[in-house]
């Protein structure tokens, strides 16, 4: 009965140690990870300098918080503000002289613990003065514009993108909202990046945008719309981004640009770094800057615009090739930063020679363009159209309207029409400016006189364009004009076959004849006073028909053609003297 016995309890006891060491296992199994993103191994500081040391915690289960140790000495302890499968901290030391060793660990939520991450620097004694001391990110090139400012310290920014007079573009940056800098994103992996930037100008910023100026956009909209912001107030600026596939660090940089095309304020990037980037070894300290990236001259493709004479207030396009060989890229007249290869529209007011400078270190390479701007011609002169040239006007009182076509100009025009008359010698009956119509009306013109008139039109930029010629027009009321023997221009007809009228004063007395065989019949006379309106003259109560009624009107401004109208039958017959 022994031998079972013990046989089952070395059973239950190689049972029970393959079970704890699956358990060991899976607990090893399960515990985070963590890497130093920032500073360097083999970073070197003063003693003093606070050393700002960034790291990223993963785990699946989520990270719980990431210790800072400092030659083996827990210093402090940063929560996760929750679990977070991927928790990015800074963690601040102030430098003490010697040579330190630099560690961080992370635990999960179910207690597990990452292995240590470690880094070496070199403090020097404070007395030691050093020009440089970089804090980069392992392989990050150095960026073309300077990065966002620390906060707490106000950045020295030049206002841009207003003209002298008037309101000041300018912008600051506040926070990184989302994805600080030197954050560890997977490959491909979408994220939103967002800057938190004040309107700290006098402009308010109204149709303008956030766009990409150089290095990485890692997005398909490089321009994105801001909304309306006063002087003072502040905005999150957001731009959906994918992480590129390349391992190592990636950065792109950003600025505001106002409604007239031009950039302003402090220039904002973005910089991630992507796993699986082979970390530098140890670098010597050294007090030269470290390198751009190019070496030598830069080169500038091209440099050119759409059309270098325009009229002013057009405008043309400046394009560019690609720059290489280059830290940086802009042009002049506050346009600031560009990317290369890129357009952009400007209207100068004046001829303008725009620069293009590309910068590698302190080796400059320069292209120009030359804007001409030719001022506006004045307007045209208006097309006349009524009335025509020698018009004469039988009405009275002797009121007249004239008419234009309208003149097409940059900005609008206004008219201005000037009527003389004729009494003897030309002289003012009226000018009226300021016209917003293509047609006037004129009221009392003094007697049967000759009249002239001429029109233009005059632009707020260009000034009075050129004048109209002169066209004539007279009026005619008097009772006279009508005398005479009027016979039909139809020598057949078989109706009204002449027209006797005379004149007393203002007074006509209208004697018709009809075709009658073997002769015409006589209507007798009827009398017409001309008084407020001469035209039309409808005449009836004829002594010999006095049913029949007809009207009278000259059919030409020589007064040479006299057209009657039979109303009783509604027939029109022509007349000559």
């Amino acid at each position: 009965m022994i031998q079972p016995t013990l046989a089952r309890i070395r059973i239950f006891v190689l049972i029970f140690s393959f079970a704890l060491a699956a358990a060991v296992t899976a607990c090893s199994a399960a515990k985070p990870t963590v890497i130093i993103s920032s500073p360097p191994s083999g970073s070197q500081y003063n003693e003093g300098d606070e050393i700002k040391v960034q790291s990223t915690a993963t785990d699946s289960s989520g990270v719980d918080r990431v210790e800072l140790i400092v030659d083996g000495i827990p210093l402090r302890t940063d929560p996760s503000p929750s679990p977070q499968v991927s928790f990015t901290v800074i963690q601040s030391w102030k430098a003490t002289q010697g040579a330190h060793v630099i560690s961080v660990r992370a635990y999960n939520k179910s207690g597990g613990v990452s292995d240590v991450a470690a880094i070496s620097l070199n403090v020097a004694p404070a007395t030691v003065a050093q020009s440089n001391t970089p804090t980069p990110i392992p392989s990050l090139p150095i960026p073309t514009v300077p990065p966002p400012p620390v906060p707490g310290i106000t950045p020295t920014v030049t206002p841009t993108g207003a003209p002298s007079g008037t309101c000041v573009n300018n912008a600051a940056f506040i926070a990184d909202v989302t994805i600080p800098d030197g954050m560890t994103i997977a490959a491909g992996q979408t994220f939103n990046k967002t800057w938190r930037l004040s309107n700290n100008g006098t402009c308010t910023w109204t149709a303008y945008e956030f766009t990409f100026v150089s290095g990485e956009a890692m997005t398909a909209g490089t321009i994105i719309a801001v909304p309306s912001l006063a002087p003072g107030g502040t905005v999150d600026v957001t731009v959906p981004m994918t992480a590129p596939a390349a391992p190592g660090p990636h950065s792109g940089n950003w600025r505001m640009r106002s409604n007239t095309g031009a950039t302003f304020g402090t220039t904002v990037r973005v910089l991630i770094s992507v796993p699986g980037a082979v970390v530098p070894t140890a670098v010597p300290p050294t007090n030269t800057p470290p390198p751009s990236g190019c070496t030598g001259a830069p080169v500038i493709a091209s440099f050119s615009a759409t059309a270098t004479t325009i009229t002013v207030g057009n405008s043309t396009t400046l394009q560019w090739g690609a720059v290489t060989n280059a830290d940086s890229v802009e042009i002049d007249h506050s346009i600031g930063g560009v990317a290369s290869p890129g357009n952009l529209v400007v209207s100068p007011a004046t001829t303008t020679t725009y620069t293009m400078t590309a910068r590698c270190g302190a080796t400059t390479a320069i292209r120009q363009v030359t804007i001409t701007v030719n001022p506006l011609a004045p307007p045209a002169a208006p097309a006349m159209t009524s009335p025509s040239d020698g018009k004469v006007f039988r009405v009275f009182p002797r009121v007249a309207s004239f008419s234009w076509n309208s003149v097409a100009f940059p900005g609008g025009v206004s008219y201005t029409i000037e009527i003389q008359k004729n009494t003897g010698s030309w002289v003012a009956h009226v000018t009226a400016g300021s016209l917003g119509a293509t047609n006037y009306s004129m009221a009392a013109f003094p007697g049967d006189n000759q009249g002239r008139w001429r029109v233009w039109a005059t632009s707020p930029t260009a000034g009075a364009g050129t004048k109209s010629d002169w066209r004539y027009f007279s009026f005619n009321t008097s009772a006279s004009q009508y005398a005479g023997t009027w016979l039909n221009d139809d020598a057949a007809t078989s109706g009204i076959t002449k027209v006797i009228i005379t004149s007393a004063g203002q007074t006509l007395t209208v004697h018709p004849y009809g075709k009658c065989h073997p002769s015409d019949c006589d209507w007798g006379t009827a009398n017409k006073t001309l008084n407020t309106s001469v035209e039309p003259i409808t005449v009836s109560g004829f002594s010999s028909a006095g049913s029949n009624s007809i009207t009278i009107t000259l059919n030409n401004d020589a007064g040479t053609s006299l057209r009657v109208v039979y109303n009783n039958l509604g027939i029109t017959y022509y007349f000559h003297k």
